[in-house]
């Protein structure tokens, strides 16, 4: 794949999630935020800007008992609502119930140590299940229109969706109309219009969403996302000697080595890269930047929302 080897093992480390070491078959075994407690060792009085904070998570279930395995997926930040910065920290998983955070501390001030229970171990090897399932989470409706009797038009409206699994049957009526993508090889599916042909599809819009879930897979969800109830507080944080030179960096650039966390962190809801000069642009820089350019995003959401944000300036600079 073009990669070394040493370069393929610790992608594969770093995919690799512990479960639970048993068959979880009741709700009180999964692991519960409000049992599960977080701590900041050795706590000192005061800190310099660039210092770490460690911070050891304990995982417990609704019991109370000290989880035996690993998995839980866990948030750790710092922040300062005041200042409106914040920062997040790389959690390690000990693969025993605890887990252990290191925070950089990169502004002056006070600081809070905020953790959270982002999805238990129990609910990661569900998400786990069906991400590698063919089951199909959403469905389509695929709208057929054609010539009736006596010079009438008819409509109908029938389930589609991609190609599922090595059989691909997913349709749960008369399968299946099929139209490939010539250049990607994908085959969509809709199921067969009872009146019209396979030819007479014009649209398609979103349909339903489709739960998997059995009955207690639902209840373990129900109890999925919840902050660890106790704040740790660095009280008091001064500026530090030979810290990160923010404005000595070299000019941001594609191709740049960026670590996995923590990257940068905001202050005053301002980015402050760890990596690169980060620059703040003006929407008139960023149309002057831009201008007789052609630009292509492609992505998700968030390539959407840089997309509308880009659109916002640049009706700005034009008004």
């Amino acid at each position: 794949m073009g990669i070394s080897e040493e370069e393929w093992k610790r992608l594969q480390k770093a995919l690799d999630w512990p479960g639970p070491d048993q068959e979880i078959t009741q709700l009180n075994q999964s692991t519960s935020p409000v049992h599960s407690t977080f701590s900041i060792v050795g706590l000192k009085e005061s800190y310099k800007v660039g210092e770490n904070i460690s911070v050891t998570i304990t995982a417990r279930d609704h019991n109370k008992n000290l989880k035996r395995y690993g998995g839980d997926f866990f948030q750790a930040k710092l922040f300062n609502s005041k200042l409106k910065a914040s920062v997040y920290g790389e959690v390690v998983d000990h693969c025993n119930g605890t887990y252990s955070v290191a925070l950089l501390l990169p502004w002056e001030g006070q600081a809070q140590v905020y953790v959270r229970l982002e999805h238990s171990s129990e609910v990661v090897q569900i998400l786990k299940k069906y991400r590698e399932s063919s089951f199909p989470r959403s469905h389509y409706n695929g709208y057929f229109e054609g010539p009736g009797p006596n010079k009438t038009r008819i409509s109908e409206v029938v389930q589609c969706n991609l190609k599922w699994g090595a059989d691909g049957g997913w349709s749960k009526g008369d399968c299946c109309c099929e139209y490939k993508d010539i250049k990607t090889g994908t085959v969509w599916q809709c199921e067969r219009p009872k009146k019209l042909s396979c030819d007479k599809l014009v649209h398609h819009s979103r349909g339903d969403l489709e739960n998997p879930l059995n009955p207690f897979e639902k209840q373990i969800f129900t109890k999925r996302i919840k902050n660890l109830h106790n704040y740790g507080t660095v009280s008091s944080v001064s500026s530090g000697k030979c810290f990160f030179a923010l404005g000595k960096m070299e000019r941001c650039r594609s191709g740049m080595t960026t670590p996995v966390v923590p990257a940068g962190f905001y202050l005053k809801d301002v980015w402050k890269s760890f990596v690169c000069n980060t620059q703040k642009f003006s929407s008139s820089q960023m149309g002057n930047c831009l201008k007789k350019k052609i630009i292509y995003l492609m992505g998700d959401s968030t390539t959407r929302q840089w997309f509308e944000y880009l659109e916002s300036a640049r009706q700005v600079v034009h008004k």
